[in-house]
């Protein structure tokens, strides 16, 4: 949190733009909720009633409510990542400009890779947190709470049961993001490691090609490429073992909820269009839990 309070002080100049983007997200959010509900109407209204005179007007609305969604998602994009490009531009000059003020001493116990990796390496991996972490973050807790929302309105009996797996589906997210993330920033270090040995062999190759020392470093190089590749291997084996889990308990409450509805849809005490939707909907509430990178 400490971090985050202070990577918010420096977006506190872009408050504006924040704004926009805020709200851009807000109507994205609420956009995506649109669709299962018009689908749930078709199915109920115009086909399970037979009144085929409103099919292509309600069909005419969804497209619409897409087309829509779609232009809120090009405004978003491209407000969100041309402020990141800013934010970053401004933070690699305040860094140098930081740099250029310490002392001689700090130069000299210090490598001019590493420092070369903390401001290209760490300020690249700071605008993909501001252009999609922080956005993500915030369009999949709106979708969260609005799906589950609506899913309650349909029926709060299916939402229930839809929703069953969502408390362990947060324990275990807390538990990933607890166990991953050392393991990423284990492969941030490694990463810079690679790029400072290189940046400093690069600087000096004039006299590692002098006395012939030129196997000597590519072992190192080679030993500092292997431990980045067992730390990035160690990362993606973690990924990509917890997230399949993940969608497998998911698809539990999916599953229970579909055939829950499925049987009271028998007895006639649950229309098939609800059911539909609540299938629709369900995909909407797990889908924050889609991983947007696995290779850290």
């Amino acid at each position: 949190m400490r971090i985050l309070r202070r990577l918010l002080t420096f977006v506190r100049p872009y408050w504006k733009t924040l704004a926009v983007v805020s709200l851009l997200l807000l109507l994205r959010a609420n956009l995506r909720l649109l669709p299962p509900l018009y689908e749930r109407q078709i199915v109920d209204q115009v086909i399970g009633g037979r009144d085929l005179s409103r099919l292509w007007v309600m069909v005419a609305a969804l497209i619409g409510i897409h087309a829509v969604a779609g232009l809120v998602d090009v405004g978003d994009m491209y407000i969100r990542h041309a402020l990141g490009a800013r934010f970053i531009f401004d933070l690699r000059v305040r860094i140098y400009a930081y740099l250029q003020q310490l002392s001689l001493s700090f130069f000299e116990r210090t490598s001019t890779g590493e420092l070369m990796s903390r401001v290209t390496n760490d300020v690249n991996a700071l605008e993909q947190f501001v252009t999609h972490g922080v956005a993500l973050t915030a369009v999949d807790s709106l979708r969260l709470v609005g799906a589950s929302a609506v899913l309650v309105a349909l029926d709060w009996q299916l939402a229930l049961v839809v929703l069953i797996p969502l408390p362990f589906m947060a324990f275990g997210l807390r538990r990933f993001n607890r166990r991953a993330r050392p393991i990423y920033r284990q492969v941030q270090d490694r990463l810079g490691d690679i790029n400072a040995r290189l940046q400093d062999d690069l600087t000096g190759i004039r006299v590692i090609q002098a006395f012939g020392q030129e196997h000597a470093e590519l072992e190192r190089f080679r030993s500092a490429s292997e431990q980045y590749l067992r730390e990035r291997v160690r990362a993606i084996r973690t990924w990509s073992t917890f997230f399949p889990a993940l969608y497998f308990v998911a698809a539990i409450g999916g599953g229970a909820g579909v055939g829950s509805g499925s049987a009271d849809g028998g007895g006639g005490t649950v229309v098939v269009g609800d059911v539909g939707g609540l299938f629709v909907l369900h995909h909407l509430v797990l889908r924050p839990a889609a991983p947007v990178d696995g290779g850290g």
